[in-house]
């Protein structure tokens, strides 16, 4: 028996919980050094999570997405923008660090999923750089995330910005830079411990 899901705070505060108790996400199960929640891009709106992974020769932001209602296009849309506001902000200051390891800004859109919406399905086959989620609630078994698509798009961005949304990431960078040239690497979490 499928059960609704009270708001989309409760699906973002689940999946923070995930985070901050294991270091995992719930949906997609992969294991962020840094993750983020309610975060601004300016000009272009405010994230629910951003999962940030480092390389040694590549850096991931994905930022997750999270609905309550039947995914459709608007959602995928307003992911999009989201990332499109990210890579904007990459290409901005691409130039402030030299040698710095790629950077892939990609996208995670999870929430219920109506095989009918025929549109969500062309989308899906068309973006690579967005994975997406079915959500469900269940009597029998509690949480699920059931990945639909996927695919990876890495951009030829060089750096990330100093500024706003990617100060918090910067340490992380730095620390790559360093194991490239020898010295010891440190990878710092939001929650504020070393790892």
């Amino acid at each position: 028996m499928l059960i609704e899901f009270p708001s989309e705070k409760a699906i973002e505060d689940y999946v923070w919980h995930g985070l901050e108790t294991i270091g995992k996400c719930p949906i997609g199960g992969d294991t962020p050094d840094i993750y983020l929640r309610q975060k601004a891009i300016p000009g272009y709106g405010v994230t629910d999570i951003i999962k940030i992974r480092a390389e040694f020769d590549s850096i991931q932001v994905t930022i997750l997405e999270l609905k309550n209602t039947q995914l459709c296009a608007d959602h995928v849309i307003q992911l999009c923008r989201y990332m499109a506001g990210a890579r904007k902000i990459a290409d901005k200051y691409q130039a402030r660090l030299d040698d710095c390891p790629e950077i892939a800004i990609c996208g995670e859109l999870a929430g219920p999923f109506d095989k009918k919406k025929s549109e969500l399905m062309f989308m899906m086959n068309e973006l690579e750089s967005v994975e997406f989620f079915d959500l469900f609630l269940s009597m029998d078994s509690g949480f699920s995330a059931k990945r639909l698509g996927k695919g990876w798009h890495y951009t030829n961005a060089k750096t990330l910005p100093k500024k706003g949304l990617t100060r918090e990431i910067s340490d992380c960078v730095r620390s790559d830079l360093e194991t490239t040239f020898g010295e010891s690497r440190k990878v710092v979490s939001i929650n504020g411990g070393d790892k």
